[in-house]
């Protein structure tokens, strides 16, 4: 008997993706913007609602939970049963939820009720939930299938940066006019958005 020797398989490594990578850093700068964006809104949405209402800290707390269950009520209404029938790609759904993220962020400049900070949370809300899957899986049809995990990792990252740079950016603007901070958030959209059409 002649031992066997199991032959070697060359494998051949790939570069490591990088942020630069023209295939999908398109995708990555709409992160960045969207989230940039999200970061300023929650940041400062609770004293918004203050500043706005007129109320105590402690009414201003109950009436901005209430608009969070609009917008994450309004999340899951996109996801479980517009998603499901809409058959339409993940570009399309960017496209489509843009627009309810940046008209969203306006509803909040130009309120003065609760009803108007509500509306403007669950337009926010049905937007994301269009959305933000929408970028990773958008992003991953650009890449073979092996750098996938790598690319949703990128994906993340980027995330976490917006959610880095809108607060900070977010409580400076707030500081000189607390409106102006929903209306640059809607103008880095309703940017983001005019590139996608």
């Amino acid at each position: 008997k002649f031992p066997y020797h199991k032959p070697e398989v060359q494998r051949i490594k790939k570069p490591k993706i990088r942020y630069s990578d023209k295939r999908f850093m398109i995708y990555l700068l709409l992160v960045l913007v969207v989230y940039s964006g999200v970061g300023m809104v929650q940041q400062t949405l609770g004293f918004y609602f203050q500043d706005v209402l007129h109320i105590s800290a402690i009414d201003a707390a109950k009436k901005y939970a209430l608009a969070m269950m609009c917008s994450s009520g309004a999340m899951l209404f996109s996801q479980l049963f517009l998603v499901q029938r809409l058959k339409v790609t993940p570009y399309q759904l960017i496209r489509f939820g843009l627009p309810f993220i940046a008209i969203g962020f306006m509803c909040l400049s130009l309120a003065s009720s609760m009803l108007m900070l509500a509306l403007g949370m669950a337009l926010f809300g049905l937007g994301m939930g269009l959305a933000a899957p929408s970028f990773s899986a958008a992003a991953s049809l650009t890449v073979e299938g092996d750098e996938q995990g790598a690319l949703a990792g990128l994906v993340g990252s980027v995330s976490g940066m917006g959610f880095v740079i809108g607060p900070l950016l977010g409580g400076y603007i707030y500081s000189i006019s607390p409106s102006l901070t929903y209306d640059v958030a809607a103008g880095a959209v309703i940017f983001a958005l005019v590139y996608v059409w």
